[in-house]
């Protein structure tokens, strides 16, 4: 039976940082933002969204941004999934 697993990175790179993956079938953000109360936290992602690569996500804005080149922004936290092509 197959077991689903994940891998939860925070990163801190303080000179910035390029992210790369090995091939995804596809991402996607959950059906709501991490934490929905400004004053604990904001998120800059569009929730729920589905995209092909890190590249091309959408904010909130619904503009395009590229999630590999590191930091996007400060003083955020999102979460996005990629899944694992077969």
């Amino acid at each position: 039976m197959p077991i689903p697993i994940a891998h939860y990175a925070m990163i801190y790179a303080p000179g910035g940082a390029k992210l790369s993956f090995s091939k995804k079938s596809y991402g996607v953000t959950p059906g709501s933002p991490l934490e929905k109360n400004p004053k604990r936290g904001k998120s800059i992602l569009l929730y729920p969204q589905k995209f092909l690569s890190i590249k091309n996500v959408q904010n909130k804005k619904l503009k395009k941004i590229n999630l590999s080149k590191f930091p996007i922004n400060q003083h955020h936290e999102d979460i996005i999934i990629l899944v694992e092509k077969n």
